[in-house]
């Protein structure tokens, strides 16, 4: 909206920001250390689905 100059919801997106961003952040976060402190070495058995670490760090990859 800025791009045609409707100011009128510049106050709007920027308390929306204010309010969603550091959620955002905190849930990236929140998921990286996850994905960081997995012990693969406790996790299921071998077999030929695709590994656990693997689907979070795609399931990461998607949101950005």
């Amino acid at each position: 909206m800025h791009d045609r100059e409707v100011n009128v919801l510049d106050k709007y997106w920027d308390t929306v920001n204010a309010i969603l961003w550091p959620r955002f952040e905190h849930v990236v976060r929140m998921h990286i250390h996850s994905v960081m402190d997995c012990d693969v070495n406790h996790l299921a058995t071998i077999d030929v689905r695709p590994h656990y670490v693997r689907k979070r760090v795609a399931a990461f990859q998607i949101c950005w």
